[in-house]
């Protein structure tokens, strides 16, 4: 079977799944050629610039730009990489082809440029992992950074990415992703529990509802990109917590990167765990069950190393429990995010169009608009301001504020109560059972102080969201009396003017609730500090120092006008006083007032705070608008969104510390051994380098073509190449075993590879003829291969787990099939 691919492609690692008969290959595809000017006739090139600007600068008020600078700065890059997956068999074809995603530079890069170092398959087949290194170029300094991508098999997309910063890039890396068997069980109690409760769902942005509401006039901008989208790329504080893509799946895997001389470790592919470091450069991996082998290259010999991976049950219990605080966490920084966006959007607009509206009345008429307000509320007599408002608010844009306000509200307390108050509750569950892992020292890592502190901070985000949820449903509800009260208000104004008599209808709304309401502003100072980041209060002048703001008595124009709302405080329990009083029923003050003597001296009424102690219990508007309090926000002044990130940041610290508190330990096999007179070179990694990053990323750099695979239980076989011989290293307990096969005079080895069964060679003989043949694995290899065809011009060689290879020629576009 002959197969043709469009662009010039490379076989890196494991390229061909082990379950099903697909193969991937990653091509670099030429860039494409700089397009004519389009430009239309008469318009010239500071025109057209001008022109983008403008686009550029509306794209980024609808926020379609996440990045402003990046239309003003070019960014050069290599050719374009793409990872293509192809099925094999009778008639080949593709199942899917991507570009390389590329994470977003730094600023101030100008040039860019990508290394894939390597990749392979997970064992059920269903994953792809992709090794690569990106360079940043920044004001002629490299920036380096490692990523790992996992790419699903179905169509190609990004399940999770991995970045990490390195001063020294690998020239290469070896790939392997193996089934990690676990003996023994563990039963997790809090993950019991989550299963028996009702599941959460990720919050929706605004896009699942209409685009636009009934009635709405503003032009509402995306959210953007939450954080759960983001921690798919590596970016945000979700990545910094390790979890499991599968989190339920009972048999787990172990994905081994051998770069430089280090061996770094993922469980399921996306949990770090410790590295390994040797004292030589590493030229090939094997690895199963729980060791791993290595051939490392020290100065000009071969070493054996042989690696025990110590990872047990518990280290998967910390990861499922790390996983599903991931996950809970992602909810509530998601419904928190959106939740912002709704009252920022929707909702703060709307309120401070109100408070301009009252603040122009104010400056026209030179009144105090407020109690002008709240005199109309109580005696039902409009002054001249008032009148003028409500004959010039048109139902139209009553219905739009409404109905805008509504909403954010409405989707705040829905959020709120169904989104993060739940999520929280959960992770304080899972914080409870790792607090007891952590204090059983003999099978978990110790425990840190940390984890107080994040707990707290969790229970701080459960009364913020607690809190959220209570205050949305208040102002929703002072809101609708407003509304309702507004209408009324304009209703009965038309019908004065009219000379129609009034409607001798109930008035159907609460006249506290909208004193309270136009008393403070239309914006809620709770709602804005737990929803956005309150603003520091200035610190107060020295004394005998003047302000910037001081008025001049003599000069009424320099006369500092008081703010039309002055702005409430809002508290936080940190300032609550030490004792409180205590909660004095009705009962209790009417006994009070009963043991009190009736005498001329003694007619004094109770204090005002006594009488506040009557009222003091949880009520939705807790007594007069002119006694109303803020009530007090847990924790202190950051927004709830910043709380949760606070608390993902410290739960990163404390998993990640526990999930690299094992290190892996190594021996040497065996004395080390000369390094052949001429090794194979091969430049395993496919690079794409940009123009003006020559001086800084080598675009070649071969190394000893070497490949190894588990045999049986304990035993490793490394295979290495020279141009006349062919070397196998078996490595296990007892020491290793180096057998040699010579080419006849003449010949020449071009690639060799391993499979479960068998080795299978490329070469070229006397004649210059070029074969591919397969030694069986149970005997002792003796040249000639046993199994041998001619393969013309064959250069690469990628052995799959069914025992069968893959060749690729030398235009690096044609694949062949070898079955032996």
């Amino acid at each position: 079977m002959d197969m043709q691919v469009p662009h010039e492609s490379l076989l890196l690692g494991s390229a061909v799944n082990p379950v099903l008969d697909l193969v991937a290959l990653v091509s670099r595809e030429a860039p494409p050629e700089k397009p004519a000017s389009t430009l239309p006739p008469g318009v010239n090139a500071a025109q057209a610039a001008m022109r983008q600007r403008v686009l550029d600068m509306q794209a980024r008020k609808k926020g379609q730009l996440a990045h402003p600078a990046s239309s003003s700065i070019s960014v050069q890059s290599g050719p374009t990489v793409r990872i293509s997956v192809w099925r094999t068999g009778k008639y080949p074809s593709p199942v899917w082809d991507k570009p390389f995603e590329l994470p977003p530079g730094p600023p101030g890069t100008t040039s860019q440029s990508l290394q894939v170092l390597s990749m392979t398959w997970a064992p059920k087949g269903d994953r792809l992992a992709v090794r690569a290194c990106i360079t940043n170029i920044i004001s002629g300094t490299p920036h380096h950074t490692l990523l790992l991508y996992l790419l699903s098999v179905y169509d190609g997309g990004l399940l999770h990415a991995r970045l990490v910063p390195c001063s020294h890039p690998p020239s290469h890396a070896s790939l392997l992703w193996i089934p990690l068997r676990l003996s023994g069980s563990l039963e997790s109690q809090a993950l019991h529990i989550l299963q028996r409760l009702a599941p959460l769902y990720p919050a929706q942005p605004f896009d699942d509802d209409k685009a636009r509401w009934h009635g709405s006039s503003l032009p509402h901008s995306p959210p953007g990109e939450s954080p759960s989208a983001a921690c798919v790329r590596g970016l945000g504080v979700l990545a910094s917590i390790p979890f499991m893509l599968r989190l339920d799946e009972d048999a787990p895997s172990l994905l081994l990167s051998a770069e430089n001389q280090a061996i770094e470790a993922w469980m399921d592919g996306t949990v770090p765990l410790a590295p390994t470091v040797l004292p030589g450069s590493i030229l090939s991996l094997a690895a199963a069950d729980h060791s791993a082998s290595a051939l490392i290259h020290d100065a000009s010999s071969l070493r054996a190393f042989r690696i025990s991976l110590p990872w047990n049950i518990s280290f998967l219990h910390i990861a499922r429990l790390s996983s599903s605080f991931q996950h809970c966490l992602a909810i509530a920084l998601d419904a928190t995010f959106y939740a912002t966006h709704a009252w920022s959007t929707f909702v703060r607009p709307r309120a401070n169009e109100w408070l301009a509206l009252w603040h122009d009345l104010a400056n026209a008429y030179g009144v105090d608009i407020v109690a002008d307000w709240m005199t109309l509320l109580t005696t039902a007599l409009p002054s001249q301001p008032c009148e003028q408002l409500l004959s010039q608010l048109t139902e139209g844009a009553l219905i739009a504020m409404e109905s805008d306000m509504k909403r954010g509200l409405k989707r705040i307390r829905r959020l709120a109560a169904t989104n993060v108050v739940p999520a929280c509750e959960r992770l304080l569950i899972l914080l409870t059972e790792w607090m007891g892992c952590a204090s059983w020292s003999a099978r978990y890592p110790p425990s840190s102080p940390r984890i107080s502190s994040l707990i707290s901070l969790i229970q701080t985000c459960h009364g913020l969201a607690i809190s959220l949820q209570e205050h949305a449903e208040r102002e929703l509800l002072a809101f609708d009396e407003f509304y309702k009260w507004w209408r009324y208000e304009q209703e009965r104004l038309e019908r004065a003017k009219s000379d129609i008599p009034s409607a001798h209808v109930p008035i159907q709304h609460d006249t506290l609730s909208i004193l309270e309401l136009c008393r403070r502003g239309f914006l809620s100072p709770e709602l804005d500090a737990i929803l956005s980041a309150p603003a520091q209060e200035a610190a107060p002048a020295p004394p005998g120092q003047a302000t910037d703001n001081a008025a001049d008595s003599s000069d009424d124009s320099h006369a500092i006008s008081e703010p039309l709302f002055p702005p409430q405080r809002v508290l936080y329990e940190e300032t609550r006083p030490l004792h409180e009083p205590s909660c004095v029923t009705v009962q209790d003050a009417l006994a009070w007032l009963d043991a009190q003597e009736a005498s001329e001296s003694n007619q004094s009424q109770p204090a005002d705070d006594q009488w506040h102690q009557v009222f003091h219990h949880t009520s939705l508007f807790t007594g007069p608008a002119a006694s109303a309090e803020p009530h007090m926000l847990p924790g202190h002044a950051l927004s709830l969104f910043q709380q949760l990130e606070d608390a993902g940041k410290a739960a990163g610290h404390i998993f990640s510390a526990a999930l690299l508190h094992e290190s892996t330990s190594s021996s040497e096999c065996a004395d080390p051994w000369p390094m052949p007179a001429s090794p194979c070179l091969h430049d395993d990694a496919l690079r794409s380098v940009a123009a003006n990053a020559a001086a800084h990323v080598a675009s070649h750099i071969p190394r000893p073509m070497m490949r190894a695979i588990p045999t049986q239980r304990d035993t490793h076989t490394h295979l290495y190449l020279s141009d006349t011989h062919l070397s196998l290293v078996q490595v296990s307990s007892s020491p290793c075993a180096v057998q040699t096969i010579q080419v006849p005079s003449g010949g020449q080895l071009l690639d060799a590879t391993l499979s479960p069964l068998y080795l299978f060679v490329l070469w070229v003989d006397a004649e210059q003829s070029t074969y591919v043949g397969a030694f069986p694995a149970s005997r002792t290899p003796s040249w000639p291969p046993p199994h041998s065809v001619p393969m013309h011009r064959g250069r690469f060689l990628a052995a799959s787990q069914r025992d069968a290879c893959l060749v690729l020629k030398e235009d690096k576009r044609s694949l062949s099939v070898y079955v032996p």
